[in-house]
């Protein structure tokens, strides 16, 4: 990762500099939602009190897609000494000796290197950023065992605090999109994991070997061939955030590719699918379930094997990787086949395993 560090940055940077507009890639709900934690967090969060951490992890994963499982007192005890002094870390190196001394709170939310580096932003936004699957594709990091690796938020967090220090300059635009309230540790991730999400694949010169075509931004494919549609799909539900503003871009998108007529094989595809709706918003409503349905296989998996994601072990990293992989390849054909009618797929390949039952539709 050290050595791919700074080309990643530069690369969003370069990206920004490209990019005309930001409005359309981050819902302004998203943006007030940000600000909304961070109120809460500095009004009512303490971190010597433990339901106070609850609630506060509570309101952080309604911002993601995983379910909270709870925080684990016990753990929360031996860490209550370092949140405390994570809250009051002034730079990167402070908070790094503090993670060494009690490597365990990198981890205290969920067991989740990712839901704890969002706990802690919001306890101290100014030095300590957010880490997630999308900014770790930005240093050629993808997979859940590898972005869940405390070593690798590590190495970002270090990234991050020399890239900050150098205060490098980010177009107007985005400056007045982010907001002029908003601290350069946030303005530089917000950065970074929209180049992760929308700009990085169609962009990246060289793929890492772990990358795919799955990853290429929405508006590149052709929607008019299988693998188009499959590969949209895929895109749209393991974007986590699911908002209104960019459900109805897909939406839109999709209706523009069904064939005519529309309104007469829209309804068709409502009768079949069980629906009620009308026009594009049959489109809308099977894409919404699509992203229900990825969840649902999501949590699925994790009841199944939810102790291998904290396991120190490559092999119980790679089971995991490809179960979630298949999980967004069945979200998507299962999409694919409401809006093509056809026979809505209840495996993977002839593969069956219990997380892909959810006994729903035809």
């Amino acid at each position: 990762m050290k050595g791919r560090v700074h080309e990643g940055i530069q690369s969003a940077l370069d990206w920004a500099c490209r990019t005309p507009s930001f409005d359309s890639l981050d819902p302004k709900s998203y943006r007030v939602g940000y600000q909304a934690l961070l109120r809460l967090f500095s009004d009512h969060v303490r971190p010597d009190d433990y339901l106070s951490v609850v609630a506060g992890a509570n309101a952080v994963y309604g911002w993601m897609p995983t379910i909270l499982t709870g925080v684990d007192e016990t753990l929360w005890q031996s860490c209550r000494s370092a949140l405390l002094d994570l809250a009051d870390a002034a730079t990167w190196t402070e908070a790094e000796a503090i993670f060494d001394e009690t490597p365990e709170v990198c981890q205290l939310i969920n067991g989740s290197v990712v839901g704890t580096s969002k706990f802690l932003h919001f306890l101290n936004p100014n030095v300590l950023p957010i880490w997630d699957s999308r900014i770790a594709s930005v240093f050629g990091i993808s997979g859940h065992y590898a972005t869940a690796k405390v070593a690798n938020y590590r190495n970002y967090g270090r990234s991050m605090a020399k890239a900050v220090e150098a205060d490098l300059a980010l177009p107007d635009r985005y400056v007045e999109f982010v907001g002029s309230d908003v601290g350069p540790v946030r303005r530089l991730e917000l950065l970074l994991f929209l180049f992760g999400r929308e700009g990085r694949p169609a962009d990246a010169k060289e793929q890492t070997p772990s990358a795919s075509n799955d990853d290429v931004l929405f508006g590149e494919w052709d929607l008019s061939v299988p693998g188009g549609r499959d590969g949209a799909i895929r895109n749209l539900v393991s974007s986590g955030e699911l908002s209104e503003e960019v459900l109805a871009e897909r939406a839109r998108q999709f209706w523009a590719w069904l064939p005519e007529p529309k309104e007469e094989r829209a309804a068709a595809i409502a009768r079949r699918a069980g629906l009620s709706s009308s026009g594009e918003f049959v489109v809308r409503d099977i894409l919404t379930l699509a992203h229900w349905e990825h969840r649902q296989f999501l949590a699925g998996i994790k009841q199944l094997w939810g102790d291998y994601y904290a396991a120190e072990s490559h092999e119980l990293g790679v089971l995991i990787d490809n179960r979630e992989q298949m999980a967004s390849h069945l979200a998507a054909r299962r999409a694919e086949a409401r809006l093509t009618e056809c026979h809505l797929p209840n495996d993977f390949d002839g593969r069956s395993e219990p997380w892909m039952d959810l006994a729903t539709g035809v």
